[in-house]
């Protein structure tokens, strides 16, 4: 391995544990701000947004697809709208690299969603959400909304069942690929 991979591989290591540790008190003030009120965490993309046609766009660099990714239909009104009307205290947990916060943050105030420094969570792979789920589980009803889903630009959709099957274990209500396809009326098949 080149000292150029060995200093990118490090470089990343330490951003991702800055990361987690951000991640952790950002949790934490959610837990807070909840009080014994019900927590909703809600997933970013294919989930509140329509990003795998992104991937198939001409050469946007990364930032300006992130920013130009449309919101799903439906989903903000029954995902977020609702609980929050209701009470609920939301969370945005997103498997994201963490230098995409500003504009991750930018799309969700831009489409009207309830985003601020303290609840909205990167993390750098999507099995990183399930620590972060059991912690609020034990304190809150949680409900997640979450497609645990990739691969959709290929034709061919892919699940992360670990991560799917790791929350099969824990006390909350997991809205999956099914009910987010079913929101927005995609039409769009799971594999």
């Amino acid at each position: 391995m080149s000292a150029v991979a060995t200093a990118k591989g490090l470089a990343k290591r330490g951003v991702d544990a800055a990361g987690g540790l951000v991640g952790r008190a950002q949790m934490m003030l959610v837990s807070r701000r909840a009080g014994s009120g019900p927590v909703v965490v809600l997933d970013i993309d294919n989930t509140l947004a329509d990003s795998w046609p992104s991937f198939l766009g001409g050469a946007l660099s990364q930032r300006d697809r992130l920013a130009a990714i449309e919101p799903l239909p439906f989903v903000k009104a029954i995902a977020h709208d609702q609980p929050l009307a209701d009470g609920a205290t939301v969370v945005f947990l997103s498997h994201r690299n963490a230098w995409e916060l500003p504009v991750t943050y930018g799309w969700l105030r831009r489409h009207g969603f309830d985003a601020h420094w303290w609840n909205v969570v990167l993390v750098p792979r999507p099995a990183a959400k399930v620590p972060y789920l059991r912690r609020l589980a034990r304190r809150h009803e949680v409900t997640v909304w979450d497609d645990l889903s990739y691969g959709h630009e290929t034709g061919t959709i892919r699940f992360y069942d670990d991560v799917i099957d790791a929350l099969a274990g824990v006390s909350l209500t997991h809205h999956g690929w099914t009910d987010i396809v079913t929101l927005s009326g995609k039409g769009l098949e799971r594999d």
